[in-house]
């Protein structure tokens, strides 16, 4: 590291660990006091990194600064707020093939610009947790740690990097790793944010079935040759999905999304207990009318619970509750919001008996 080099870090106060047993931090300038984020990598390719400083990638974070030091590589990258992919699957379980489409279709156009380099750079880390949507609802590829130039020459990887389950075969020291490794990798994502599984497990059906069928090829030449014809393909279907006349999968109750034998089981039992006790509750009085009242409210108290919950319908952008990255805030405000909407639920039959009834 030079005197320059070091000098130029030294403007960056660390302020927070995202993770510092893999070296990431939260910095500050003390200068600008703008928020960047700070990697002290010990594996990685510096000219990947050099180039994307002076190349910057749309929609991939902005690399300020590079620098070696001894056996480690310290970069200096944009700091992006939102939602990983991750965070939105475990809020909402699975997401509608539509959401899918239109995620996977930026996340192409992104991979697209890293392999029309010369020669292409490889990601060879694509899973939920480096895919993250921006405040302004973008999809931003992160982390670059693992990535690689592609050289055709070489006979495998030298390094065995990627993430289990959605790395692709080559990844483990078959042949090296290609355009076609990152293309793998996108089809178990999308089977993963459709089924909540790895395609191992349960493979997606749908209008995506078949492009993520092509994308998981074991044999990297029976994929798809580039990520332009997954974006094509991508384009296609959404024309036809646009075609259907009801979306269904978007309205599936909770319980069923995932398509899990034992959840759909425990939503069966769930819901009929629901109706089971709106049908044998009683009310002191002996007025029909107030029967049924009491009856078809506590039914739709808790089904609103449930639904609530569960985020039907992406209810939680509502109020706000999916910005809320503490999964224990998060949790609380959710029960206080279920509380709030038991006392509307028991409250409601006494104000539509006096609306109705003593006007």
């Amino acid at each position: 590291m030079t005197l320059q080099e070091e000098c130029s870090l030294s403007y960056y106060k660390k302020i927070a660990d995202l993770s510092d047993s893999h070296g990431v931090y939260l910095v500050q300038h003390i200068e600008s006091k703008k928020i960047y984020v700070k990697k002290v990598l010990t594996i990685y390719n510096a000219d990947v990194f050099y180039y994307l400083k002076e190349h910057p990638i749309k929609n991939t974070p902005r690399i300020y600064e590079v620098v070696e030091d001894a056996d480690s590589l310290i970069v200096i990258e944009e700091y992006i707020n939102g939602h990983t992919l991750s965070e939105l699957a475990e809020n909402g379980g699975t997401l509608p093939e539509d959401k899918v489409i239109s995620l996977m279709k930026q996340l192409c156009e992104i991979l697209k610009q890293l392999h029309n380099t010369t020669p292409a750079i490889i990601h060879r880390d694509i899973k939920p947790s480096n895919i993250i949507i921006s405040t302004d609802g973008l999809v931003k590829l992160l982390d670059m740690n693992a990535a690689k130039w592609f050289h055709a020459q070489a006979g495998q990887d030298t390094t065995l990097i990627g993430t289990v389950g959605y790395a692709a075969p080559e990844q483990y020291g078959f042949v090296a790793s290609s355009v076609q490794t990152d293309i793998y990798s996108v089809g178990v994502l999308m089977n993963v944010l459709l089924t909540g599984t790895f395609p191992h497990n349960r493979m997606a059906g749908g209008l995506l079935g078949d492009i993520i069928a092509k994308c998981i090829k074991m044999e990297p030449q029976e994929r798809y040759q580039d990520i332009s014809q997954v974006l094509e393909a991508l384009q296609a279907t959404q024309r036809k999905h646009s075609l259907q006349p009801i979306k269904l999968q978007h309205y599936t109750l909770p319980g069923f999304r995932s398509h899990h034998p034992l959840k759909m089981v425990a939503a069966v039992i769930g819901y009929v207990f629901i109706f089971v006790l709106s049908l044998t509750a009683t009310v002191e009085t002996g007025e029909v009318y107030e029967l049924w009242l009491s009856r078809v409210a506590f039914a739709a108290t808790m089904l609103a619970i449930v639904f609530f919950s569960c985020n039907y319908l992406n209810v939680w952008d509502k109020f706000g509750l999916s910005n809320v990255k503490n999964k224990f805030l998060r949790l609380l405000l959710a029960v206080l919001l279920d509380i709030a909407i038991f006392i509307v639920g028991a409250t409601l039959p006494v104000l539509i008996k006096k609306i109705l009834f003593q006007s």
